[in-house]
């Protein structure tokens, strides 16, 4: 009787391991109000404005947390969180000048951005803060970059070009 109980729990949770996913991401910048409109986008979000979503995203953030007094940025526990919002504030200026110069300072900037954003993750964990608004703020800016990454990355392209990979 106990190994059927734990039996029916084991494929219960893989069921749910399963369902969870198999399940497509919401997409962000196709639900949220794009910059300067009213109205929902319909449609596909472009570079530019999912690199302005991050952009807008991190600066809502960092306003959240400095009005929050338990995210002083001069206690020591705190400097490690404000040293990951920065670096993903000065990657995303480099994928975004990358992105008007048209050069691989796109690619890279992604990349690090998409680093420093889990290195964030970690950082907001040891600062033990609850603070609701730097939490929503940080989804949105780990949305708009896991976009960024599947849609206009390397890695979308070369995924978009589809056959067998050679050694080029």
């Amino acid at each position: 009787m106990k190994n059927l109980l734990a039996l029916i729990l084991c494929f219960g949770l893989l069921s749910f391991g399963v369902i969870r996913a198999a399940r497509p991401l919401v997409l962000l910048a196709a639900t949220t109000k794009p910059s300067g409109e009213t109205g929902k986008s319909t449609g596909k979000a472009d570079a530019k404005t999912l690199v302005h979503d991050a952009k807008k995203a991190v600066a809502a953030m960092i306003k959240s947390a400095r009005a929050d007094k338990a995210l002083d940025a001069k206690q020591a526990k705190n400097k490690p969180f404000w040293n990951s919002i920065k670096t993903v504030a000065k990657q995303l200026d480099r994928a975004q000048k990358g992105m008007e110069a048209k050069n691989n300072d796109f690619f890279q900037g992604i990349v690090d951005a998409r680093q420093a954003e889990e290195q964030l993750k970690v950082d907001w964990e040891l600062t033990g803060s609850k603070n609701k608004s730097v939490i929503d703020d940080g989804k949105r800016l780990g949305h708009a970059l896991a976009l960024l990454r599947t849609d206009y990355s390397k890695e979308a392209a070369r995924k978009k070009k589809g056959g067998e990979l050679t050694a080029k």
